[in-house]
């Protein structure tokens, strides 16, 4: 390190003070997979629901083909209807015959390529929600799953739902957090 880097603003040397609340202040923790699994206990673990479900939120987004889609559909935990992104083909309006039907080529090529790739999208995300689900549930601990798989709903609202078992996880962090 040069001297001019060692040097704070009044012209001294930093204080071992002022560097070891700095180095407390921000330190970056690598977080992975492993380290953000869903646990049944204390309440610790419940307060850290809000962030493991950050990190797999993100995780899922980064890794899922059209992820952001599903990010979307888990951080609010409402299904998003793609429909309003579902392409229009445009019609010409030119009252030269020549120009109409070469406008309309490139409208029918560009709502062709444009409708595709919504479909797509539309079909990344059906396939997504199941994919989710499998994902989130491996991320529960054992303890957490059994008594997921014990209500009653389980079967009929919560199983292959992503959004519902979010839902579940949530509530049972919040009552865990509140009788602790």
């Amino acid at each position: 390190m040069s001297s001019a880097q060692n040097v704070n603003q009044k012209g001294s040397k930093p204080s071992k003070n002022n560097e070891s609340t700095r180095n407390q202040t921000y330190k970056p923790t690598k977080k992975i997979l492993t380290d953000s699994i869903y646990y049944l206990g204390s309440s610790k673990q419940a307060s850290d629901y809000e962030a493991t479900t950050e990190f797999l939120i993100n995780y899922i987004k980064k890794s899922f083909n059209y992820g952001m889609d599903i990010g979307m559909v888990l951080e609010t935990l409402q299904e998003v209807d793609l429909n309003e992104y579902k392409p229009s083909m445009n019609v010409s309006l030119s009252a030269d015959e020549a120009v109409r039907i070469a406008e309309e080529k490139q409208f029918e090529i560009e709502f062709r390529s444009e409708f595709d790739a919504f479909t797509k999208r539309k079909q990344a995300l059906e396939m997504n929600m199941p994919k989710a689900y499998s994902f989130l549930w491996d991320q529960c601990a054992r303890s957490l799953q059994n008594k997921i798989e014990a209500r009653t709903d389980f079967y009929s609202v919560i199983k292959g739902n992503p959004i519902q078992l979010l839902k579940v996880i949530k509530q049972h962090f919040v009552l865990n957090y509140q009788e602790s």
